[in-house]
């Protein structure tokens, strides 16, 4: 049981990285990234990327509090179903899902924007 859990785990791992490649490039080949004009990107078209780093430390905070609670603790209360009564496991599973899915609903609209062709042409960036 504790092998399986680590696969998933770990493979849940992979694809958040996988996610964070996703965003790199998504953005790579526009025209603020390839010079140099990351804050512009950042901080006023996709501020979504700012999300990103934290979606994952979440990730991983309750991941590890999982673990730590399920497999760690010797406890006997201690097991997959009591779990969710955790005064200290509820809030941040709680907050990484809700937070999870803001993410996910500005990465969806952050991917369809990416392809309006001013994110590629240089007019737009040059303004003073």
């Amino acid at each position: 049981m504790k092998i399986l859990a680590q696969i998933f785990i770990a493979l849940q791992l992979i694809l958040n990285l996988i996610l964070i490649f996703w965003y790199f490039f998504l953005v790579w080949k526009t025209f603020p990234f390839r010079y140099g004009l990351l804050k512009k990107l950042i901080l006023e078209e996709f501020p979504v990327l700012l999300i990103v780093p934290i979606n994952f430390i979440l990730f991983v905070a309750e991941r590890i509090l999982r673990l730590y609670y399920l497999t760690w603790t010797k406890e006997v209360r201690s097991n997959v179903v009591t779990i969710y009564v955790n005064p200290v496991y509820m809030p941040v599973f709680a907050v990484k899902n809700v937070f999870a899915v803001v993410m996910y609903a500005f990465s969806i609209k952050a991917a369809i924007e990416i392809g309006h062709p001013k994110f590629y042409k240089p007019a737009k960036w040059l303004q003073v």
